[in-house]
């Protein structure tokens, strides 16, 4: 019987080995979530990161591609060569951004913000197989005024939890958000959590907070006065589903007088333009946009 159940298993595998790989991890997530298992980890270029197992974007797209934001990553490192600064990572997920850096640049000060919990518990252990003692991280969404935010579950991206705004119920959806389950979450002004004083420069920020982004940095303008460059996602689907006001994001962003337009971000092709210019080309994509792409925007308070 046991030779039977062998050759049985053998067959199973033999069969399974001949699916599509995307196949093969969707019967890897199925079966490990029937057994209970909530995190999982994965190896790839940029070292070992562990993620939620019912993630079905970031940890296939690293055990495919071996990176994750490996654009961001690099033209991250570009601005600390002098291997010393501060990085603030709001909305830093799993550490696809702060842990590299900190991995390559151990003398740059990390500050990461992310309110979801098991996004919150992958990075502490991913900085630890990292062995990263000095990221901050703050279980927090970053926020105008300290509160508690309701906050909606992808329940297949564990990049694009949300905060839920009551206003968005006008805007269509086409991510199903109506049908997410709810958790709540703690809210605080970035100017309460970012030690304002000392802070070591180059100050880079990066800010994907999935719609978010205006109420994130209404409460960060202490902060802003001191961020020297600035990563932020423009996305105007969630913009609109966040009932965000664009004007408001245009001029926080006025802050910096130059900026530059990426939908793939590319650290060799970096061509800063002025704000005004910028602010146009945004005003027209977020006009015209009836999709869901999203664009990665640079901003600086001086060109680089």
């Amino acid at each position: 019987m046991r030779r039977v159940y062998l050759k049985i298993a053998g067959l199973v595998a033999a069969l399974i080995d001949m699916l599509p790989a995307f196949c093969r991890r969707e019967l890897f997530r199925i079966a490990a979530r029937s057994i209970g298992v909530k995190y999982a980890a994965f190896d790839g270029r940029q070292g070992t990161f562990e993620g939620p197992i019912y993630d079905r974007v970031i940890w296939p797209l690293y055990l495919s591609q071996g990176v994750l934001d490996i654009g961001t990553c690099n033209l991250l490192k570009s601005f600390f060569k002098t291997g010393t600064g501060t990085l603030i990572d709001v909305g830093a997920n799993i550490g696809i951004v702060c842990i590299p850096i900190k991995r390559e640049l151990p003398g740059v000060d990390a500050y990461a913000i992310e309110p979801d919990p098991d996004n919150c518990e992958c990075l502490r252990m991913n900085a630890f197989r990292a062995g990263i003692s000095d990221i901050r991280l703050f279980k927090r969404a970053a926020h105008w005024r300290e509160c508690v935010l309701d906050f909606e579950l992808s329940n297949d991206n564990a990049g694009d939890h949300r905060v839920r705004n009551k206003k968005s119920a006008s805007e269509k959806e086409l991510c199903n958000e109506s049908s997410r389950p709810l958790i709540q979450v703690q809210a605080a002004p970035l100017d309460a959590l970012i030690p304002l004083s000392n802070l070591k420069h180059p100050v880079v920020m990066t800010c994907d907070v999935q719609g978010a982004e205006v109420d994130a940095l209404g409460g960060a303008t202490q902060l802003l006065e001191s961020v020297d460059v600035m990563i932020i996602e423009f996305w105007p689907y969630g913009l609109k589903r966040a009932g965000a006001d664009l004007e408001k994001f245009f001029s926080i962003i006025a802050g910096f007088p130059c900026g530059a337009n990426f939908y793939s971000m590319d650290e060799t092709t970096v061509r800063l333009i002025p704000i005004r210019e910028l602010v146009e080309q945004l005003r027209r994509i977020y006009t015209e946009e009836s999709g869901i792409l999203h664009y990665d925007v640079v901003l600086a308070k001086k060109p680089f």
